[in-house]
């Protein structure tokens, strides 16, 4: 990797200052700093953020070849299909996934196809049970003739 190289410039001019740096540029020499200071955990915190494409890649790269533990927060799709664990954090708690971001989504589809089914089942069971109750209601009020409780009611002739 040629650092500050872009593709307008793709000579990299190492006598500028940090503060002479694009966004991008500053982005990933600092990123290739951390990487070289090999600590055991590094953390980025949306790293990808504000970067063209040419300087995305050139972060994919560096996260592809990272050594140690790194620990990516992210809302770019790309990068996160480079990491080997995918974590999502909700009302509070952390549940890890072994795999890509891809992957991860395919569960979640999985979970989310079951639940929908399992909706359905519970709404099937419901309207069963709703429909043998409107029976048995019905039978209720249905009694035989010359059954006990059966009453039948006749007019009075007016003219007798």
């Amino acid at each position: 990797m040629r650092p500050c190289a872009t593709p307008a410039s793709p000579q990299p001019n190492l006598d500028r200052r940090v503060g002479q740096l694009s966004g991008g540029e500053a982005i990933l020499v600092a990123t290739a700093g951390l990487r070289l200071r090999t600590a055991p955990i590094t953390l980025l915190d949306e790293p990808a953020n504000n970067l063209d494409r040419d300087h995305r890649d050139h972060l994919g790269r560096l996260v592809s070849g990272w050594t140690g533990t790194l620990i990516v927060v992210s809302h770019d799709t790309a990068l996160l299909e480079l990491m080997d664990d995918t974590a999502e954090l909700h009302d509070g708690a952390l549940s890890v996934f072994g795999g890509p971001y891809s992957a991860y989504q395919e569960h979640l589809e999985h979970l989310e196809q079951a639940a929908a089914q399992q909706a359905e089942r519970a709404a099937e069971q419901v309207v069963k049970t709703e429909k043998r109750q409107r029976v048995a209601a019905e039978r209720s009020w249905r009694v035989a003739p010359g059954t006990p409780g059966r009453t039948s009611r006749t007019r009075a002739n007016p003219r007798s």
